[in-house]
């Protein structure tokens, strides 16, 4: 198996305190993680426990090109308040939001990165031809909706 990556970054008018918090909460659909899920990749986000960071277990719906997969992902925090990770129940698929403060506290610099293992064969072939590309314009679309939602409830 071939391991893979896909990320983008982007730096946000923000506090990092601010993008942690609203990326940490899964439990609050009005302020949290679920307003940075684009709907046409993410359906049905379900907290089956926790609700906050580490600890948490959240299900969902995701899909592109024209196929959906039930996605069930543990979260955990390898550096509290600055990396949050996602850990795919089903797959070495891992999922991290790094947020990193820049000099002057009112910029941060998030980064959303996947790693996973390819399978074997020709499925794997596809994989490493479209999805890095696929992640990274799914990732794209949640950092612009991350700035969005930090704007819209005037925490930036």
């Amino acid at each position: 198996m071939s391991k893979m990556h896909a990320e983008a970054v982007v730096v946000i008018d923000a506090s990092a305190d601010a993008v942690y918090n609203l990326l940490s909460n899964y439990a609050d659909t009005a302020k949290g993680h679920a307003q940075i899920l684009p709907k046409q990749y993410f359906r049905d986000l379900q907290v089956e426990s926790g609700g906050r960071g580490a600890g948490t277990v959240i299900r969902f719906q995701a899909g592109a090109l024209g196929m959906m997969r039930a996605m069930r992902l543990t979260i955990s925090e390898p550096i509290p308040g600055r990396v949050l990770a996602e850990s795919d129940t089903a797959s070495s698929l891992v999922t991290r939001f790094t947020v990193t403060p820049i000099a002057d506290g009112k910029q941060v610099k998030v980064q959303i990165a996947t790693d996973w293992d390819a399978p074997v064969g020709p499925a794997g072939l596809l994989d490493r031809l479209l999805m890095p590309g696929l992640y990274r314009r799914i990732y794209r679309a949640e950092l612009a909706q991350l700035a969005g939602a930090l704007r819209s409830h005037d925490v930036v």
